[in-house]
């Protein structure tokens, strides 16, 4: 059931897209912490996820965050999306080498204000679980701080008092998330879907997709086919 739509201010799709976090605290702020819920899913548009979100929640606590693709920024490899494989070329990180002015001011901004230089993080999700508690104490900060999305939120997490929940994903959870935009075809979500192990996370999807590829042979309940961008828990 859909509790809230949401729309942030008018503003140049670049920005949007290099400061999603930002955009999460504006509606958070705006909106968001007058509902009742204890975690956020957030996700992309063109992310399908045929699972119940509950199930990956299991154990969290309201000092964790789960982003399954976070890693050291040297560990970090653009052409490798999980982060369980050794990276080819540590440090490959386009944000790093054509953002190298804004990573320094974010490195000094994280210096004179939590009086250290942060070990950087960086995440190439397709998705991220957020607490309540962790969206009430990034809010009150994010706004000022410079750089970019992908490497700042997940460098604040520790700094802030946070950790990052250790899940252990199935063999098929990073073989449909494609981060270099190549469309997963409905034949292959189809094909998923009725295998009890298949994978359940696909990315990106642009075909019209309906509730019928949900097969009652692998799970009591209903899983869901996600197209938004926030799902509260």
């Amino acid at each position: 059931m859909l509790e809230s739509n949401y729309r942030h201010p008018v503003a140049p799709a670049a920005w949007l897209w290099q400061n999603y976090d930002k955009v999460i605290c504006r509606w958070f702020l705006d909106c968001g912490h007058a509902l009742e819920w204890d975690f956020l899913f957030v996700h992309a548009w063109d992310l399908v996820v045929l699972a119940p979100l509950r199930s990956y929640l299991e154990g969290m606590t309201q000092e964790e965050v789960f982003v399954p693709g976070v890693r050291p920024l040297e560990r970090m490899d653009e052409d490798i999306v999980d982060p369980r494989e050794e990276p080819v070329n540590p440090g490959n990180w386009s944000w790093v080498r054509l953002g190298s002015e804004n990573l320094s001011s974010f490195q000094n901004y994280c210096l004179s204000s939590f009086g250290q230089k942060p070990a950087l993080f960086c995440e190439v999700s397709p998705f991220a679980v957020l607490s309540r508690e962790f969206c009430v104490r990034y809010s009150a900060v994010a706004e000022p701080i410079p750089g970019f999305t992908e490497y700042r939120f997940p460098t604040l997490v520790p700094l802030l008092g946070f950790r990052f929940a250790e899940r252990t994903q199935s063999a098929d959870f990073w073989r449909y998330f494609n981060a270099a935009k190549k469309p997963i075809s409905l034949h292959s979500i189809e094909s998923e879907a009725a295998r009890i192990d298949g994978a359940r996370l696909f990315h990106p999807v642009y075909e019209t997709l309906s509730e019928t590829l949900v097969s009652p042979a692998w799970s009591l309940d209903r899983p869901e086919v996600t197209d938004g961008c926030f799902s509260t828990v």
